[in-house]
């Protein structure tokens, strides 16, 4: 375990639409409830501005799924 903070300052991308039933549901937990389509579409992302002991967050967010 680290003694410090550090910011990850990694990128991460994400497709539209999450299909977390795909491979087999490999990407859900054992308990999940398999009677529920887990599908989701992207609605938001947030974003940091700064370092690790200050900045700001800023939010990009689509009011309706309409709006594409």
């Amino acid at each position: 375990m680290l003694n410090y903070m550090r910011k990850i300052n990694d990128r991460y991308e994400f497709p539209l639409e999450l299909d977390l039933d795909r491979d087999n549901g490999k990407y859900l937990s054992p308990d999940t409830d398999r009677s529920v389509r887990n599908l989701y579409m992207l609605h938001s992302v947030l974003v940091h501005s700064g370092g690790v002991h200050g900045g700001h967050y800023y939010a990009f967010i689509r009011p309706t799924l309409s709006e594409q």
